[in-house]
């Protein structure tokens, strides 16, 4: 994961900082938001179905989202194309989104009580009398 952000960094900094084409609301940054909100959201609900925790659903989720933004922007700069910190904060955004409304639609079927962990089972509270 750190080499894939280490990587967008190098990849975005030759991107001119006076771009007017690249612009914060343009039609392409729907696009980046709604597929990471879909990636988040289909990641979340799999894995949710092999985790009894929500921590691993909500990683996997957010691991498999930014690398998937990351690796465009890297293709982008490899083929020619170009980079964008904006579209890498409209991917951030829609992975986010993603894995909110998938952990509360997780919660409102699921509930609120799931089995603690193994390694929490084992520790049991003292009875103070």
């Amino acid at each position: 994961m750190r080499i894939l952000a280490c990587s967008a960094l190098f990849l975005c900094a030759n991107v001119a900082l006076a771009d007017d084409t690249d612009r914060w609301w343009g039609t392409d940054k729907a696009a980046h938001a709604a597929a990471s909100f879909g990636i988040a959201g289909a990641t979340y609900s799999v894995s949710a179905c092999h985790f009894s925790s929500r921590v691993a659903p909500l990683l996997i989720g957010s691991v498999v989202t930014a690398s998937a933004g990351i690796g465009k922007e890297i293709w982008d700069s490899a083929t020619g194309g170009q980079p964008s910190w904006k579209d890498l904060t409209w991917d951030a955004l829609g992975l986010a989104t993603g894995l909110v409304v998938s952990y509360l639609v997780d919660l409102a079927f699921r509930g609120s009580t799931l089995p603690r962990h193994e390694a929490l089972q084992r520790v049991q509270p003292s009875l103070i009398k």
